[in-house]
Formats: structure tokens, sequence, C-alpha cells
């Protein structure tokens, strides 16, 4: 009901024919009131006339009215009232019932309660608003990198009517690791991690987002050592090798027999056994990742270990002459 009053005061030809409905009404009333009056001394002609000329333009008023109603209302289903008073306005910024207050003061800028901007224009009775970022969105939300390498990030911000007025700024949480330019270019300094962020300035609003990032080096060596130097034919001992850096994939150990026969396997800590043949044997690594591999070259990645066979130490007492 309210809705349909809204629209009698936001329609001239709706309120002038409602006025013409009234009054017909009226006289509609008046007049069966003197035929009641009338009946004990004959109705007259004239006042049965007056009668149906009413019934008649209050049915077509009526009818006009709600045509009217019906056509605005299946153009707008929701009946919004775009009343306009002086000194305050109503606005609905995307359908979040944001209220804006304005006074007779001239144009100005408020905040919707969205954050929305809206500007105001009080000497045409306009509010506009504005289309504000509605997200960032970058081709890349995780890297790895190695030093030396670059990577061009590149960012979309959306906007709800697709324009693309914007400015970006790109900043480095670690830049000695890894810098970024003002066109998003990442150049990768050195091992570790960092976050590359992009923010987004439009219309007083500020929207950002970010891009981790990983970077490794290729591994600069390890240090290893061995729980014995010495040990029998089949017997365990532990083997400890720790690379240098943090950022491997994978170990492996080498073993080089006296024959010089190598057996090498992927290091995962378990008690390491030699059973092939007698004499002293070499052990080294080699440390991998996405960067490269680094494979033993100074002295300090070689150890040494005696393995022997007590049967062979028993041979000499078995010996005929």
């Amino acid at each position: 009901m309210i809705q349909f009053f809204e629209f009698l005061i936001s329609n001239f030809w709706a309120s002038l024919v409602g006025v013409i409905g009234i009054i017909s009404g009226i006289m509609t009333i008046l007049s069966f009131i003197s035929v009641l009056k009338e009946q004990t001394q004959g109705v007259t002609k004239r006042r049965f006339v007056m009668s149906a000329i009413s019934i008649l333009l209050v049915i077509i008023s009526s009818a006009y009215l709600w045509e009217q109603y019906t056509k605005q209302k299946e153009q707008n289903p929701d009946m919004l009232s775009d009343i306009v008073d002086e000194k305050k306005q109503i606005i609905d910024a995307e359908q979040k019932d944001s209220i804006v207050e304005v006074t007779n003061n001239g144009p100005g800028v408020a905040f919707s309660g969205d954050g929305n901007t809206v500007n105001i224009n009080n000497s045409e009775n306009q509010i506009v608003q504005n289309d504000v970022i509605s997200k960032i969105v970058l081709n890349q939300t995780e890297l790895d990198m190695v030093v030396g390498e670059s990577f061009q990030l590149s960012a979309q911000v959306m906007y709800s009517d697709n324009s693309q007025n914007y400015t970006l700024q790109w900043i480095s949480s670690s830049p000695q690791v890894a810098e970024v330019d003002d066109r998003g270019r990442i150049t990768a300094l050195d091992s570790g991690k960092a976050d590359i962020i992009v923010r987004s300035y439009s219309e007083g609003r500020t929207l950002e987002a970010q891009c981790n990032v990983k970077i490794c080096k290729v591994p600069t060596g390890y240090k290893i050592s061995l729980s014995t130097d010495n040990v029998v034919l089949g017997e365990e001992f532990d083997i400890n090798i720790e690379p240098y850096d943090d950022d491997f994939e994978q170990i492996r150990v080498y073993s080089k027999a006296p024959s010089g026969h190598v057996y090498d396997k992927v290091f995962n800590g378990e008690p390491y056994l030699i059973y092939a043949e007698t004499g002293i044997w070499t052990i080294y690594a080699s440390i991998k990742n996405k960067a490269g591999e680094y494979e033993a070259q100074k002295a300090e990645d070689y150890v040494y270990i005696e393995v022997t066979n007590p049967l062979e130490l028993l041979e000499p007492l078995f010996t005929i002459p």
C-alpha cells in the first residue's frame, strides 16, 4: 500500500486521476444521500443521472490507476522510492542499504555504509555512486624461483563497471631476497622467502593482493661424519650428513670400494652397512634442489672407513704350509 501511494506522489497524471476519483466518490455519496432523502417525495431523474456519472468516473479512474501502477511495477519490481528530500536522501548502494545524509550546502562527497564513494550534487538533486575496486587478481600467487631468475607478475584490477582507472604499487617484504620494480617484475637475489604485495588505489579506497615467493640457490656443500672409522663386514654404522643450505630436496650417499666400484642410494638417515669387500672405503654425498646439485669436491666432503673380515684373520691358522 505504501508503494502504491509513492507511485501516486511520483506520477502527475496518476495523481490527477486519483483526485478526480476522490471527487467522484464524494459526489456519489452525496447523490445517494439526496436520493434517500427524496424517496418519500419522489426521486428526481437528475439525481439518478448524477449518481450514475459519479459511479462511472470512479470505475474509470480506478481502472486507469491500477493499469498504470501494474505497468510501473512490472518495470521496477522493487518500486523503490526515488523522492529527493532537500534535507535527507536515502540511497541503496548495490542493495546494501547504505544511508547518506545530505543538506543543502552544495555539491560534496560522502561515503556509504559499504565503503563506496558517493558524489552529491544538490543543485540538481542528483546522487551518483562511483564504482569502486572489488578485487585484484594476480597471474601467480605462489612462485618457486632460482637465484638469478626473473618473473613478470601482472595484476588485473576488477571494478563493478569493468573500468580500469587505477594506480598500482608493488612492494617486496624482503628486498634482499626478491626485489620487484614498479611494473611487477620480480628478480630473485638470494635464497629465502618473500611476499610480493600489489596495492591499488582508487576513489579513496585501497585493495591489495600478494604472491608468495620461495627462492633457492645451488647447494653450497655439506658436513659429513661417521659413527666409527672401522667395522667388520656386514656390521652397521651411522652416517651423519648436514647440508649447509635448508632448501634441499634430496641427499644421496655414495660408498666407493677399494676396487673402485661405487654404490649409491638415497640417504634417509638409516644405519649403513658394507658387505661387498674388505679394505678402505670412501664415503661421500651429493645435495640436490631445484636450482642444481652439489657433488663432493673438497677434502672435507669425504670420509673413510676400514672394513675387515674376521675370517680373513683366522685364515693363516688354517693354511697348510
